[in-house]
């Protein structure tokens, strides 16, 4: 008997397996996601990736598991659906995170020196530096336990992903503005060229 045919004979489906062993491993799904999933921050994990680190946690036969998670086929699953809950509420911590920033023009650096001590921030400190900036998503010791390399602080380590995310985003805004002139530019050369107008006096 295979191990899908297995999950199908009891109550549990894959997205609670894969759950409760990031919860027994790295005390949440959240935290085992930033950690050994997606460090890169690219919202998505390969199948030879997840398979790996779910065999070192101690799941047999983890890319059945993957494929039972991999809804579209795709070759990639996210966070939502392996745990929908977990992937709302970072998803809002993040575009909240990068929004804040951009509103004030600080860096990930710039948060931290004025969250914590020397840019090490504890769990306290990062509750008040949210709550301050109007975060009302709450589970922030959550968030602080999934982020913080020791437990203890958030440092910038723990929070280059967030680096990543603002240099990403602004790739694609550069890119969509650069595909909006390339259009206006074709089209006020349409205008102005005298074949166009010609041609339409024709028609």
């Amino acid at each position: 008997m295979d191990l899908l045919e297995k999950i199908r004979k009891t109550a549990r489906s894959p997205q609670d397996i894969v759950r409760d062993l990031c919860i027994e491993k790295e005390g949440s799904v959240l935290r085992a996601w930033l950690k050994r999933f997606d460090p890169a921050s690219e919202q998505r994990v390969p199948e030879h990736h997840f398979s790996r680190e779910m065999r070192q946690m101690g799941l047999q036969e983890p890319n059945a598991i993957f494929k039972a998670l991999d809804d579209d086929g795709g070759g990639e699953i996210t966070l939502e659906e392996i745990d929908e809950d977990e992937s709302i509420l970072w998803n809002s911590f993040r575009d909240f995170m990068i929004r804040i920033l951009r509103q004030h023009q600080h860096t990930v650096q710039d948060f931290l020196a004025s969250a914590g001590d020397h840019g090490n921030v504890s769990a306290a400190q990062f509750k008040d530096a949210l709550r301050a900036n109007g975060w009302e998503g709450g589970l922030e010791s959550h968030l602080f336990r999934a982020m913080s390399g020791d437990g203890q602080f958030l440092t910038a380590l723990d929070m280059d992903w967030l680096q990543q995310d603002m240099s990403r985003q602004l790739r694609k805004e550069k890119a969509r503005q650069a595909a909006l002139e390339e259009a206006r530019r074709k089209e006020d050369h349409s205008k102005s060229d005298p074949r166009v107008t010609l041609f339409k006096f024709k028609l």
